[in-house]
């Protein structure tokens, strides 16, 4: 009798067992055979400066998962690199110590894309980003990247295409921004946009047109309404504030994502990029940061798959990153089981 309860008691358990997915991959869903990191925050208030970064696992057909756990998550101190953006009268910064630990799961979103591609166009592109050959603004990293994020729409998603400088003339009713082509799926049309929104000249109105490209995609009927925004500098043009292009992001369900070229030569303010991440969080976005022009592709690959889905990890260097220090890494985590997948990141105190 005893024994014919225990087999009983076995079968009960391996019933249990596969009602619940037993064998499956941790969390359930599609393990991640690559990932990236997509972007990062910092909370002011936080006085140890915790770097929350965006991730996202991608599946053996390069397809976003959009659901899942992150786990098994580590930052070997041996990939850090650490970089001057700002010149510090403290000594050279080295951490001794990296923790991580995953800070929300996976989620993703539905239905098609609406985005807009709003490129900085500004005079400062012409050194910060200069053409592979000259003369030839087609050859600009930002015009390949942006191209390549392009190549990533599903066939029912659909872009517009603007750029943003002082000296052009923007497109009524707009306040900054160059329409240089209208929403369209067709991959050739958005690229020949590109090629026309590559340029450099003038003075940075970036809220302005940040303002604007929430403006120009809220009357989409998609329901995943993106702005993608690149800029190299500090806005010195605006009449529009960070405070007034989240109230008007917010109001019309736009998330905004912010991309940040800082290069060595010309490297943005902790300020800047305290506002561009006060944005970009705040609205639902990501900010990633680019440490210099070749690294775009990147970047805005990973852009591209935080506005599919994406979950959070958090990072601790010990000892606490001082303001104007770039540190650069990589990331080894596990998202929904399987073999460990790593992905650098960028970040910039």
């Amino acid at each position: 009798m005893k024994n014919w309860h225990k087999a009983i008691g076995a079968s009960l358990m391996l019933l249990s067992i596969a009602a619940c997915g037993g064998g499956a991959p941790s969390g359930g869903g599609t393990p991640a055979t690559s990932g990236t990191v997509n972007g990062y925050s910092v909370d002011p208030a936080d006085a140890t400066k915790a770097a929350k970064l965006s991730v996202s696992g991608l599946d053996s057909s390069n397809n976003v998962i959009k659901s899942g756990t992150i786990t098994d998550t580590n930052v070997p101190l041996t990939s850090i690199t650490v970089a001057r953006r700002v010149v510090q009268t403290v000594a050279a910064y080295v951490p001794t110590q990296v923790n991580s630990v995953p800070c929300g799961p996976i989620t993703g979103q539905s239905g098609s894309v609406a985005a807009a591609l709003t490129l900085d166009s500004t005079g400062s592109m012409a050194s910060t980003d200069p053409p592979s050959t000259a003369g030839d603004t087609t050859t600009t990293k930002r015009n390949i990247a942006a191209k390549l994020f392009v190549d990533r729409m599903a066939a029912t998603d659909i872009a517009a295409v603007s750029s943003f400088d002082t000296d052009t003339t923007k497109t009524s009713p707009y306040l900054a921004i160059k329409l240089w082509q209208t929403f369209s799926s067709s991959k050739p049309t958005l690229k020949t946009g590109i090629d026309s929104a590559t340029f450099a000249g003038g003075s940075t109105n970036l809220w302005d047109a940040a303002f604007d490209s929430t403006n120009l995609v809220e009357s989409r009927t998609e329901t995943n309404k993106v702005g993608i925004i690149l800029t190299d500098g500090v806005d010195n043009s605006s009449s529009k504030t960070p405070a007034n292009v989240i109230s008007n992001a917010t109001a019309k369900t736009v998330r905004l994502f912010m991309i940040g070229l800082s290069t060595s030569s010309s490297p943005l303010s902790s300020a800047a990029i305290s506002n561009m991440s006060n944005v970009a969080n705040s609205t639902g976005g990501v900010f990633a940061i680019a440490s210099d022009a070749a690294s775009l592709s990147n970047t805005f690959n990973g852009v591209f798959n935080a506005t599919q889905g994406a979950g959070c990890v958090k990072i601790n260097f010990v000892p606490v990153p001082p303001s104007g220090v770039l540190i650069k890494g990589s990331l080894s985590m596990k998202i929904n089981g399987g073999a460990a997948i790593t992905a650098p990141f960028t970040i910039q105190y």
